[in-house]
């Protein structure tokens, strides 16, 4: 787990997205925007990571997209939540660093 139509609605809005998006950065920040605990900046944070990932870890980064174009997102007290892409996300952990 870690910090997106076929969607569920709460008081707030929408709190859980599981529609399948383009694998693109446009894409999956379109899933994050549609939640009601979405955040900003979510395209420039993703393209920092690819920027940075590009040297050494492009198919890792398109295969971490790939994955959060499918997944399900949800909404917790700490903001957006999804349940899996665990591996992708520690494949560009070297991109973070």
């Amino acid at each position: 787990m870690f910090c997106l139509p076929a969607c569920s609605s709460g008081s707030d809005g929408i709190v859980t997205t599981s529609s399948v998006v383009e694998p693109t950065i446009e894409g999956v920040c379109s899933k994050y925007d549609a939640l009601s605990c979405g955040f900003g900046n979510c395209v420039p944070a993703f393209q920092g990571i690819e920027q940075q990932c590009m040297a050494a870890h492009a198919q890792e980064f398109q295969a971490f997209l790939d994955c959060l174009a499918s997944v399900t997102i949800s909404c917790s007290s700490q903001g957006p939540v999804v349940m899996g892409c665990v591996a992708e996300l520690n494949a560009i952990e070297p991109c973070n660093g």
